[in-house]
């Protein structure tokens, strides 16, 4: 290897701890430790790691890119904080991608494919029928979902699809939660499965845009609520 090549290679170490820097900070926003609008000082978030400014930077450049964060000049990164439209334009993207995603998996996938989708939907359905707990049945639907734009077998489909659920899953931790639909939850999905296996296009594209209008609405209203009841 020449020596200009050995030059042009990154430090593992460094890149390594963006990466626990970012995933660090990824589940503190995502669970509701940092709240939005909470400013994040790089100095501030190097000490508490215990690690130094750099790769903290680059962690925040990383979650700006995902739109967990913001920065503002003069003002610094903060995390964001999604309005009424930014979850318009989320679940409008999602939907775009998860209907797109429906006709490569028609014309990809395979009935074993499909058998690990009703695999997910069957512990679904047995959860939301014994627990009063929405987060392991909010864990199972985005699992559901990544499943099904596998099963597209493209490559930058899911990078960018996994890239939009970061930003869903901080609304999730930003929403009022409720438990009133837990027994039902499986069955959009069956819906899904049960249009894939007879290959209908055009139903399962609908089912699932329903599906995710759906949770879209549910989203919304939980985060209005949590609005009015906020002292």
């Amino acid at each position: 290897m020449s020596s200009e090549g050995v030059k042009g290679l990154r430090p593992l170490v460094r890149t390594s701890l963006q990466s626990m820097v970012a995933r660090s900070l990824r589940a503190a926003i995502q669970s509701g430790q940092l709240r939005p609008e909470q400013r994040l000082f790089e100095e501030e978030v190097a000490n508490q790691l215990g690690v130094s400014r750099v790769p903290v930077r680059e962690a925040l450049r990383a979650l700006e890119r995902d739109g967990l964060v913001v920065s503002e000049p003069g003002r610094g990164v903060s995390v964001a904080n999604p309005t009424d439209d930014d979850i318009e334009e989320i679940y409008d993207l999602r939907i775009a991608l998860e209907t797109y995603c429906i006709s490569l998996v028609l014309e990809k996938g395979t009935d074993e494919e499909l058998a690990s989708l009703q695999a997910v939907v069957d512990r679904m359905s047995a959860l939301g029928a014994a627990s009063a707990d929405r987060t392991p049945l909010q864990e199972l639907d985005l699992a559901f979902h990544e499943d099904l734009v596998k099963l597209s077998k493209n490559r930058r489909l899911l990078d960018t699809w996994r890239s939009l659920v970061a930003q869903i899953r901080m609304l999730l931790a930003l929403s009022e939660r409720s438990s009133h639909d837990l027994p039902d939850i499986g069955q959009g999905h069956q819906r899904i499965i049960d249009a894939l296996r007879a290959k209908d296009l055009q139903v399962a594209q609908a089912v699932l845009r329903r599906h995710i209008m759906m949770s879209k609405e549910r989203l919304q209203k939980g985060r209005h609520r949590q609005v009015e009841l906020a002292p």
